[in-house]
């Protein structure tokens, strides 16, 4: 995702499903809010992150 955070097999069903539900409840009309800004640790993480799949991906 945009920060950081590397989508898995592991992870990616409690993902959507919090996706989903926040979907809900906005359909709903709750105010969810949004995500904080976009930080530079953010970008930092992102960057980590493609790095360590791009380098994963050449090795293969």
């Amino acid at each position: 995702n945009p920060r950081g955070e590397f989508y898995s097999r592991e992870n990616i069903r409690e993902a959507l499903d919090m996706r989903n539900f926040m979907d809900i409840l906005r359909s709903t009309g709750v105010e969810t809010g949004g995500p904080s800004a976009f930080s530079n640790s953010d970008r930092q993480n992102f960057a980590k992150q493609l790095d360590r799949f791009l380098a994963g991906s050449l090795r293969r």
